[in-house]
């Protein structure tokens, strides 16, 4: 998929647990970017994708997260921000998508984050294994 065809979510506001246009959180990104890929991500919160007993049991036969070394157009990206995680999607040419309180959805350098990943996946449905 062209980045183009995500311009439309830059400038989204944030808002805690936003789920539309009117306002995405990072997961909320997350769901709508992978929506467009032909992936459905659940509606959960994450504490960290390192649990892994809690993964399985809210993602059991839905969603898969394979862990990669290195990104690929789209993954999925796990990262400590503020002591915090934050979700955000690699979306190709060395840059992510993802929402912040500033911003809101913005395109930033991968870069700017290299040191703050905690876990690269690759998503898919369980039904598209």
């Amino acid at each position: 998929m062209p980045r183009e065809r995500l311009t439309d979510l830059i400038g989204v506001p944030f808002k805690v647990h936003g789920r539309d246009k009117g306002g995405l959180d990072c997961w909320g990104v997350a769901m709508e970017v992978f929506r467009r890929y032909g992936v459905r991500l659940p509606d959960c919160w994450y504490e960290s994708l390192d649990d892994s007993a809690r993964v399985r049991r809210e993602l059991e036969g839905e969603v898969v997260y394979l862990p990669l070394e290195i990104e690929k157009e789209p993954c999925l990206l796990l990262l400590r921000i503020n002591g915090s995680p934050h979700a955000a999607v690699y979306i190709g040419e060395g840059y992510l998508m993802h929402a912040t309180r500033r911003y809101g959805v913005c395109v930033e350098p991968l870069s700017r984050y290299r040191t703050r990943i905690e876990g690269i996946y690759d998503v898919c449905n369980h039904k598209h294994i």
